[in-house]
């Protein structure tokens, strides 16, 4: 197949936002286009550096007697998203610091209590316009967030801490979903 031009991406939020979190039970969506369900909220603004996606391989080698490497196993695969939210709501906070620790009332104003308890699993979308009338999206069935960066209050610089999400196998044993879709 040759080169083709019309097949390079450059991704950008969509308007609504790219990252997306519900609660365990929620269904996961099956396409790039079908409208997200009532369960699913966006985490807003993220920051420039956008989403970063990494898979972590470790693999052992077997070697042979005279020093061939004849054999290599994986041992271990890992499927991280980083992405660090820059608005501060309700959502963003429960991500952070857990839902059961964010509380919001009625005249809006929000309480957040800072704990050590397990902040559970939840189902995870992450949406992309590509250009040329693509979309991308990519649905984690089973993610928690594993690691928070550190929070840095200074002149100029948006509040928010860098999140490191875990994609988990499914009863598949799929840990994300991708898909691209054209849109008229």
């Amino acid at each position: 197949m040759a080169q083709n031009a019309a097949n390079v991406f450059v991704a950008k939020p969509k308007a609504a936002g790219a990252v997306w979190s519900a609660p365990a039970a929620t269904a996961a969506p099956t396409d790039a286009t079908t409208a997200l369900v009532k369960e699913f909220n966006s985490l807003g603004y993220v920051s420039e550096d956008g989403i970063v996606q990494s898979v972590e391989t470790d693999s052992e080698s077997t070697m042979a007697f005279g020093g061939d490497n004849v054999s290599e196993v994986q041992t271990s695969r890992k499927e991280l998203f980083k992405f660090t939210p820059i608005e501060t709501n309700q959502y963003t906070l429960a991500e952070t610091y857990g839902d059961d620790n964010v509380t919001l009332n009625d005249a809006g104003q929000i309480t957040v209590v800072h704990n050590g308890k397990d902040r559970g699993f939840k189902v995870y979308v992450f949406e992309f316009l590509l250009g040329q009338n693509k979309v991308k999206r990519i649905v984690v069935p089973r993610g928690k967030i594993t690691e928070i960066g550190d929070v840095t209050y200074a002149n100029g610089e948006p509040i928010g801490s860098e999140l490191t999400l875990s994609a988990l196998p499914d009863t598949a044993g799929n840990t994300a979903y991708e898909y691209i879709a054209e849109v008229l």
